[in-house]
């Protein structure tokens, strides 16, 4: 119906005007029977639409990424030959380094 583009310009009609259109009104500027029952219902259509409430959105459901918190955590796992005996070793001040030298073996652990 873009034929009554032109029509609708010139006589002023845009959509603050479409609501308060008539049957005689759009046969006078040349609308169609047809054309004009289809337009008449469509302009009643968008005048419920503007009058109804708007709808509201339904309450998205809960995901999984809502429903579980997720923490980092992070895991150090050594196995060290002698373990026990290294924490319980704390080097003197007559040492001199307070980090001490370890040679490991495969049957035992000394510290120098």
């Amino acid at each position: 119906m873009s034929e009554y583009a032109q029509p609708f310009a010139e006589n002023g009609i845009d959509f603050g005007v479409l609501p308060d259109l008539t049957d005689q009104d759009l046969k006078n500027i040349g609308v169609l029977l047809g054309h004009r029952r289809k337009l008449l219902r469509a302009i009643a259509e968008l005048n419920e639409v503007e009058k109804s409430p708007p709808k509201a959105a339904p309450p998205a459901a809960a995901t999984p990424q809502d429903a579980a918190e997720r923490r980092q955590v992070t895991v150090m796992f050594s196995d060290l030959v002698g373990s026990t005996a290294l924490a319980a070793f704390r080097p003197s001040a007559s040492q001199g380094t307070s980090t001490p030298k370890i040679m490991t073996t495969s049957r035992s652990t000394s510290f120098w």
